[in-house]
């Protein structure tokens, strides 16, 4: 319910669909919470638990081809992600002129680190030496001669891949290209439902489309770009099966998605 509150709140028409493959117990689940969220379930038996990650895109195809109402976007969530108002504003802010240069506005996830409250970057491995890198954008809006906004963009080192924002003409791009029913390569079932959308037309240079917006002057990501991960099983202490882990331990997988705060990412 955490993940769904703020999509009910958002001050525009919104129709919710959640896809699990236990309807009964999630109904139950959310009629306390007097949710308008409509739970579904594949109709076809999954050959694979994962499976289920795919069967979103039935119910985005028919409301791409609705007129009453006409969407004019369209989010895939994972259920442990909050995606705020802010942030669907900054990418409806972006997405327009990016489109246009081959590129996909994406988004970061963040977890609070455990051991100093800071909000860390729970997919990024290295800092970014902004002066060196190599996969930035840089946009500007021109008036003759006059530059009246300038935006930088940069392509995270390994860009998070869990959601995704179409608007109508990139989601018609996105059902007709190999990548909509493409369920495994390079990548399982689970990850390439979430990631496709990225590897359409993917700009020279970059590893995808998927960049985020960041301020040359102050060295920091856009907030607007942070996406809350709300199991925090990776910059916790405590991993969700209750295993007690130590964070400061190198050889600890986990422990490796902890250490870069975002204020810290860019230097």
């Amino acid at each position: 319910m955490q993940a769904l509150a703020p999509l009910e709140r958002y001050p525009t028409k919104v129709a919710i669909r959640v896809l699990t493959n236990q309807p009964q117990r999630l109904r139950l689940a959310l009629q306390s919470w007097s949710s308008q969220a409509l739970v579904c379930s594949p109709e076809a038996a999954l050959s694979h638990r994962y499976q289920l990650a795919f069967a979103h895109r039935t119910y985005m195809e028919e409301a791409l081809k609705s007129t009453d109402p006409e969407y004019t976007a369209f989010i895939y969530l994972e259920s442990d992600i909050r995606l705020s108002w802010r942030a669907l504003l900054g990418w409806a802010a972006d997405e327009p002129v990016l489109s246009r240069l081959g590129f996909q506005r994406a988004f970061y996830r963040v977890e609070p680190i455990e051991q100093n409250g800071l909000l860390g970057l729970t997919d990024q491995m290295e800092r970014v030496q902004l002066a060196t890198y190599p996969r930035t954008v840089r946009t500007r809006a021109m008036l003759g001669e006059e530059i009246v906004q300038e935006k930088y963009f940069l392509q995270l080192p390994n860009p998070y891949m869990g959601m995704w924002i179409a608007d109508r003409d990139r989601l018609v791009n996105f059902t007709t290209s190999l990548q909509w029913t493409k369920e495994i390569d390079p990548w399982d079932t689970r990850e390439m439902a979430a990631c496709g959308l990225q590897f359409i037309g993917t700009p020279d240079g970059f590893v995808s489309s998927a960049v985020v917006p960041y301020d040359p002057e102050s060295g920091q990501l856009d907030a607007d770009s942070a996406v809350e991960h709300l199991s925090n099983k990776y910059c916790g202490a405590h991993t969700r099966d209750g295993m007690t882990l130590d964070v400061y331990k190198v050889e600890n997988p986990t422990a490796r998605h902890c250490r870069i705060s975002v204020e810290s990412f860019l230097v």
